[in-house]
């Protein structure tokens, strides 16, 4: 019998444990936390409290319990920890680690980007020496932020010296391989692509547009499909974008690009290689390719992608006439 092991309260597991139970796969799942802040435990047949991080304990109980899978939701410390126990157990995890090293730099992923043809945001040069002649280069509003950071930690806008050294400061404190981005700053609006890679080959199953302010600690959301930019990425980047995850071996799981726009100018900022951070209408669909994926089982993208299509084709007629509700509303 297939034995997945869930690490952590996180987005998405509940939905994976209800899939896979339906399956008749026995969940376990494991974290630190009481059942009452942890309430999957109780959706799981079995529940352990080690930590996420305590990889030694982890590795003993899976291997004492046979575990033959390990899976996590929406964490990126929960990711970190299902890679390194998935090394250690000999078992499948979809991120390649050439595809794991430049996601989680967003140096190299401009790189990476630039490669292919996908524009990105100008870069400036600077270092903790804060050299006049690079200070003098530098052209206003700018983004300062780590490298290897998430949820905007360390990031910093900043329009002038002053707040440039201040923030380049921070960013550097925070970033644990001491990586600092500081390039052009977009005031735009943003757009994220939502992929699939199923045996391969990606599949655009989301794309949206963030509607309300997304700054200052304002409302916002993501509108569901499709981005009003839909048009200029399948037209433009369709194949830039194929060629970009192929060569970082992207052949399963979830991934997500993040756009934004400022007039007629436009660049990728990042790339989220896990499930998405939010609820969506391909929930389901990209639970149910994780767990495949995890299992060894193998499907048809055909047979996948017929059935799921038709009910995008659905749900694309509702979420325009609520995206076009909240725009007039932003008005």
């Amino acid at each position: 019998m297939d034995k997945i092991l869930f690490l952590g309260n996180n987005l998405h597991v509940d939905t994976m444990i209800n899939i896979a139970k339906e399956k008749g796969i026995y969940t376990i799942v494991t974290d630190n936390l009481s059942v009452e802040d942890s309430p999957v435990k109780k959706l799981a047949d079995e529940a352990w409290d080690i930590s996420v991080t305590d990889l030694d304990e982890l590795e003993t109980a899976a291997r004492k319990a046979e575990v033959t899978a390990v899976l996590c939701g929406a964490s990126e410390v929960c990711m970190q920890a299902n890679r390194d126990l998935c090394k250690r157990l000999d078992l499948p995890f979809y991120v390649s680690d050439k595809a794991w090293d430049i996601v989680n730099d967003k140096l190299r992923f401009k790189e990476e980007c630039e490669k292919f043809g996908v524009p990105v945001p100008k870069n400036f040069k600077l270092d903790m020496d804060f050299s006049k002649e690079d200070l003098a280069a530098v052209e206003y509003p700018v983004v300062v932020k780590p490298a290897d950071g998430c949820s905007s930690i360390g990031m910093h806008i900043c329009y002038n010296e002053e707040e440039l050294i201040a923030g380049y400061k921070d960013a550097y404190e925070k970033s644990d391989a001491k990586k600092v981005v500081l390039e052009k700053y977009y005031s735009g609006e943003e757009t994220s692509l939502l992929f699939c890679y199923v045996d391969g080959e990606p599949v655009c199953i989301e794309t949206g547009d963030v509607l309300g302010d997304k700054k200052n600690g304002k409302p916002f959301l993501f509108g569901g499909n499709y981005t009003k930019h839909q048009e200029l990425f399948e037209d433009k980047f369709v194949n830039s974008l194929k060629n970009l995850f192929k060569d970082l071996g992207c052949v399963a799981g979830t991934g997500s690009v993040q756009f934004i726009f400022e007039g007629d100018d436009f660049a990728a900022l990042e790339m989220n290689y896990r499930l998405p951070g939010a609820k969506t209408m391909s929930s389901d669909f990209m639970c149910r390719r994780m767990i495949e994926y995890a299992t060894g089982v193998k499907v048809k993208k055909r047979m996948l992608l017929i059935p799921f299509l038709q009910f995008k084709r659905q749900m694309h007629i509702v979420s325009g006439q609520i995206q076009g509700s909240l725009l007039r509303l932003r008005e």
